[in-house]
């Protein structure tokens, strides 16, 4: 949950508040196997198919 709601918040935090500043405890990265590059490819991934999605959805307005 930790790395998931760093994660959440470094993407759209949304508001300046200063508990959704992006953390990242060493530790849980240690549980989990994970690292900084496993989490970039991932973001990677999760744009391209959001994209994806909005041009099915909507084909004739410009993606960002």
């Amino acid at each position: 949950m930790h790395l998931a709601n760093s994660v959440a918040n470094s993407v759209e935090p949304g508001r300046n508040i200063l508990d959704c500043r992006p953390t990242r405890d060493a530790q849980a990265w240690q549980l989990t196997g994970l690292s900084e590059d496993n989490l970039e490819r991932a973001l990677a991934e999760a744009k391209d198919q959001f994209l994806d999605v909005i041009r099915i959805i909507s084909p004739d307005e410009p993606v960002l």
